[in-house]
């Protein structure tokens, strides 16, 4: 008798008092993650706060370029045959860039509700397409299929 099981990562940076750098806690550990679940001839499904993206292109140099390695991470995911779904952090709408480092101690729009409609949907729309567009450079009709909330 064979067992399902499945696999489910959040793909964010850890939003405390020190979220962490971008190789460290996402590029590192995924990878490492990727690795581990080819050993074992699995796959898994990674939900991608996409509003990090957003706002990490966003920024400054220094996050695009890490953004840009996100992305290639990304598409790596999935080529591997592995998902990447909608994710949605709302707090990334307050958060700031400060000294090399991410502040999110504005909690103001920690939670989806916090917006009007129009702009939950815009959200849902944006992030879609952005996943999308990434995925679809390895698999033309690649479909956002899932959502998991954050906050």
């Amino acid at each position: 008798m064979s067992k399902k099981i499945i696999l489910s990562f959040d793909y964010e940076l850890f939003f405390g008092d020190e979220p962490g750098t971008v190789q460290k806690s996402l590029l590192e550990p995924t990878s490492a993650l990727l690795d581990a679940i080819d050993k074992a001839r699995g796959k898994a499904t990674f939900f991608v706060d996409y509003l990090m993206l957003k706002y990490m292109m966003a920024e400054c140099d220094e996050t695009r370029n890490e953004a840009h390695l996100i992305i290639e991470q990304l598409k790596e995911i999935v080529k591997r045959g592995n998902r990447i779904e909608l994710h949605i952090h709302p707090h990334w709408v307050d958060a700031k860039y400060i000294n090399g480092k991410w502040d999110f101690s504005d909690f103001s729009h920690y939670c989806l509700n916090s917006f009007p409609q129009e702009q939950i949907t815009a959200m849902f729309v944006e992030g879609t397409q952005m996943l999308q567009n990434i995925a679809r450079e390895i698999i033309p009709n690649y479909k956002i299929l899932a959502y998991r909330a954050g906050g």
